[in-house]
């Protein structure tokens, strides 16, 4: 397969992805943080993380303004899905935020197809149904009698977001730039973000700096290789195959929370984790990256 070695980034970003809430989850949970604090500090981890290679990539590499603005819109698009997202787990139960929140694959098709004109392989195709059926075991959202609309629209808006960033890094992989790059200024505009909307909206931990960045470096750590690999495979794969294999995440959250965690796995999560497992191998199977026709 040409594209191998990407559809293995997109496989590695997902799980990274999927380690991280559990890295950031346990810091919070033993240092009775706020899960905003624990967000700002994962995105400060993997900026000081990522600095050495940006950095030294940035000499290299003269970048235009242009670029650098949809970097920081693209970062503010991501960090809009955290917090709208552990917004909606305030308001609804996690299982239905999280089910909603996966939608993101469809607003990715939706867009590639409407604005990019990509037509997508019937591998592709093939691998949706799957996804979907194991994210909905996986989510297991119970019904409840009323379900609080704000909680609803939350989950909806970080889906939203979440695929408008996926669709703006398509975009920018066009350009001359490294992955070392984007996830370093990625990384750098959502911790400024976040100690704005920290400051601003949440109270200050007790907690010495220094102590708590300690605490959240295997966060910064997972978040690096994430964005990296992510980064990397969207500039070959785009952004269709990287959300369909970004469906890997909840698996290792679900693997992580009970290894870590000590959280208790159902047999029907197990299916769940089967079929988007068979997702991802459909997908690898493709046999080339859908192009735009002229």
């Amino acid at each position: 397969m040409k594209q191998k070695k990407e559809i293995g980034y997109a496989m590695l970003s997902g799980i990274m992805f999927g380690l991280i809430p559990v890295a950031v989850k346990y810091v919070v949970s033993e240092q009775s943080l706020s899960i905003y604090t624990g967000l700002f500090f994962r995105y400060v981890t993997a900026t000081i993380f990522l600095a050495p290679l940006g950095l030294a990539s940035l000499r290299k590499t003269k970048l235009e303004k242009k670029t650098v603005c949809m970097i920081g819109l693209d970062a503010l698009l991501c960090t809009l899905t955290a917090l709208f997202l552990y917004g909606a787990y305030g308001r609804i139960p996690t299982g239905i935020a999280s089910t909603i929140h996966y939608l993101y694959p469809l607003f990715v098709i939706s867009g590639s197809t409407i604005l990019f004109r990509e037509r997508l392989k019937k591998e592709v195709l093939a691998a949706i149904p799957f996804s979907f059926g194991g994210m909905m075991l996986l989510c297991n959202p119970k019904q409840e009698d009323l379900i609080p609309f704000m909680g609803i629209l939350l989950a909806l808006l970080s889906a939203i977001c979440f695929s408008g960033y996926l669709l703006l890094m398509n975009k920018i992989r066009l350009g001359p730039i490294e992955p070392s790059i984007f996830s370093f200024l990625l990384n750098g505009f959502g911790a400024v973000y976040l100690f704005f909307y920290q400051g601003i909206l949440l109270p200050s931990s007790q907690l010495p700096f220094w102590e708590l960045l300690i605490c959240f470096l295997p966060a910064g750590f997972f978040s690096m290789l994430a964005y990296l690999t992510q980064s990397a495979a969207v500039r070959k794969i785009g952004a269709v195959k990287l959300s369909m294999l970004g469906t890997l995440e909840p698996v290792a959250s679900l693997i992580g929370g009970a290894m870590v965690l000590g959280e208790q796995i159902s047999f029907i999560a197990v299916i769940g984790c089967v079929l988007i497992l068979i997702s991802a191998l459909l997908v690898q199977r493709e046999k080339g990256t859908a192009k735009s026709p002229k």
